[in-house]
């Protein structure tokens, strides 16, 4: 939650995707059924493990061994739940690229940023402050968009060569950068409705609310700890509120603005969304084509 003397913490949820794939590897539909929805909860309480802020200046900007140790971790840990180290090592890849969306972003505008770190709950980025709400909105949309390319490219390399285990990645890729496009915070999508005003609080709620149903599939435990993710929301726009009320220009933002974020959130989101429920579209684009 990005302020004027915090930073934005960018996080990446797997684990919201746990997915039980059936053996012909076709990922949609009833496929998204997820065992494990409720360790997305734990990614929240990940406090401690954020890089530290000197004097304005966000450390660990580099690899450094903590990263690597927190991806062997990763890696060991979607291994475990996957049951298959390609199809885990493929997840983090675009993981990775997707959180690195966020870091090239914040490059670009000069917002101080770390490299990637990942958890076994996810990961994220940590980028210093932003000059504007549309300046924030601008790094986290790079993520969805940068991640959502990279998934669909390797569901249309799947595609092409026959590989059912590169559907499964990138599909998996595709479902995790359109969830991030949720319009309520902590998720890239609440960073990225910040421009059109606080009210955006309310469709990004009731997203996640049709999101969630979905993915706990009414068990009890999945529901308990989904309300602790909604918790966590809360206390994320409470934050918000207090931005709000210490720095209202923050949230200023030119027609123009609102324009450019409104189109790519739109056409991130809606390729993506495309993508999802259509399996049959990519093949057949693929085939138009020659490929």
């Amino acid at each position: 939650m990005e302020s004027a003397v915090a930073g934005n913490r960018n996080w990446t949820f797997p684990n919201l995707l746990l997915l039980r794939m059936r053996d012909d590897s076709d990922c949609f539909g009833s496929a998204f059924r997820p065992a494990l929805l409720w360790l997305s909860a734990m990614a929240f309480a990940g406090e401690a493990q954020q890089p530290r802020w000197s004097n304005g200046n966000c450390m660990n900007k580099n690899l450094d061994a903590q990263q690597i140790f927190g991806f062997a971790v990763s890696l060991a840990f979607w291994w475990l739940i996957l049951g298959n180290v390609q199809v885990a090592v493929g997840v983090l890849a675009l993981i990775f690229v997707h959180e690195m969306g966020h870091f090239i972003a914040a490059r670009l505008r000069g917002v101080a940023v770390t490299m990637p770190t990942f958890t076994p709950f996810g990961a994220y980025v940590l980028t210093g402050p932003s000059s504007s709400v549309a300046e924030e909105a601008y790094v986290k949309l790079a993520g969805p968009l940068v991640g959502g390319v990279a998934s669909i490219a390797a569901l249309a390399l799947g595609t092409v060569i026959g590989s059912p285990m590169l559907v499964q990645v990138g599909t998996i890729g595709v479902f995790l950068n359109l969830f991030n496009m949720i319009p309520l915070d902590p998720f890239d999508g609440g960073g990225v409705a910040q421009v059109f005003g606080r009210w955006t609080v309310v469709p990004g709620i009731a997203v996640f609310a049709y999101f969630f149903l979905i993915l706990a599939g009414g068990n009890p435990i999945n529901m308990i700890f989904g309300a602790f993710i909604a918790l966590q929301a809360y206390q994320a726009y409470q934050m918000r509120t207090q931005q709000w009320h210490a720095r209202p220009s923050y949230f200023r933002s030119t027609a123009s603005a609102k324009v450019g974020v409104g189109i790519g959130y739109l056409a991130v989101g809606g390729a993506l969304a495309y993508v999802l429920l259509n399996p049959g579209f990519l093949p057949a684009l693929l085939t138009s084509v020659g490929l």
